[in-house]
């Protein structure tokens, strides 16, 4: 049986990501927001209940305080051309394939959650019903990944 204990790593992984991003751009409510978040993703099985549960209550206090923010575009006129002229680059040298990763996710998910409930090993399912969605949508992902890094 396929257990989800990858999907688990991979967000958590991911949420320490954002974390590190944030700390770089000086962020520091949103870096320990997502740093609480993915610490507890990746060792929710190694802590105590109630330690997880304190954690969770400072990430929603961190959220609650109103310090949680998005980064402010530049003012700078200049720096907003830029910005303007390198985003029409973009979207004229990827033309329509830019929306191809986020096509692949729904069809790859719903083809892999009729491929999961179907696959058998040995007499025995490979993934349980209620796995099965999570499964084919976090290898959705990767593949959309894939895909936009190409």
């Amino acid at each position: 049986m396929i257990d989800l204990t990858p999907v688990y790593v991979l967000l958590g992984i991911f949420l320490l990501c954002a974390a590190a991003s944030n700390l770089r751009r000086g962020a520091l409510a949103s870096a320990a927001f997502w740093g609480l978040l993915g610490t507890i993703t990746l060792a929710a099985d190694f802590l105590p209940a109630a330690l997880v549960g304190l954690v969770v209550i400072a990430a929603a206090a961190i959220a609650a305080s109103g310090r949680m923010r998005a980064a402010l575009p530049a003012k700078d006129d200049a720096v907003q051309a830029t910005m303007a002229d390198a985003a029409a680059a973009t979207g004229s040298a990827f033309g329509n394939r830019i929306f191809v990763p986020a096509l692949l996710i729904p069809a790859i998910t719903v083809a892999g959650v009729f491929a999961f409930k179907a696959a058998e090993h040995a007499g025995r399912a490979l993934a349980t019903v209620q796995h099965a969605t999570l499964l084919a949508l976090t290898f959705a992902c990767i593949v959309a990944a894939t895909a936009a890094c190409m």
